[in-house]
């Protein structure tokens, strides 16, 4: 089974490349992640300042910035914007991604709910099953302030921004990549 993740971010060149990069690491060869920004600077390599945060055994050198397009939206079967107005974009331009579109912090914070209780032999296969029970249980999560689920740009803003934008993205990853099962340090 295959199963794909789409990160998106705005530029494509800081957060959502971190989270594509750092969850295929995560997750292994059973799922495939991708990454696009909304306003992406084509073409351009991950950012310096959030390519030293990486593991060392990460390659950047093959990442380019790509933009967003709905067929990238239809295609995957998990979109993780790193904001609630990059998911708004993101159903703005394919609806159809409403019960398969989460912040990337939302859905590590779902998947850490007792309620949702997928249990797969591999990461897509829980994956598969995991998104629509988070989908489910959303609606029902109060009391978290939906500010708390974005990760916020660390774009042109110093080496501090880089480094707290970078630990929200990897504790979301550990805890996504612990929900499928994974071991594997991300």
């Amino acid at each position: 089974m295959s199963f794909q993740v789409l990160v998106l971010c705005t530029g494509n060149i800081c957060r959502s490349p971190a989270g594509e990069l750092l969850l295929q690491h995560g997750l292994g060869d059973s799922v495939t992640v991708r990454s696009a920004g909304t306003h992406a600077l084509v073409g351009n390599p991950i950012e310096p300042q959030m390519a030293a945060l990486l593991p060392a055994d990460i390659d950047t050198d093959g990442f380019a910035a790509r933009q967003l397009g709905v067929r990238m939206l239809r295609d995957a079967d998990l979109i993780l914007p790193m904001t609630r107005s990059h998911r708004e974009v993101a159903l703005q331009e394919y609806p159809a991604a409403l019960k398969r579109a989460f912040t990337f912090v939302e859905f590590a914070r779902l998947l850490r709910l007792p309620e949702l209780t997928a249990t797969a032999a591999s990461p897509a296969e829980f994956l598969a099953e995991a998104v629509p029970m988070a989908a489910a249980l959303r609606a029902g999560v109060r009391g978290t302030d939906p500010r708390a689920d974005d990760v916020s740009d660390p774009y042109r803003r110093g080496d501090e921004a880089f480094r707290t934008a970078y630990a929200d993205i990897h504790r979301a990853t550990r805890a996504i990549a612990d929900a499928a099962g994974v071991s594997r340090p991300a």
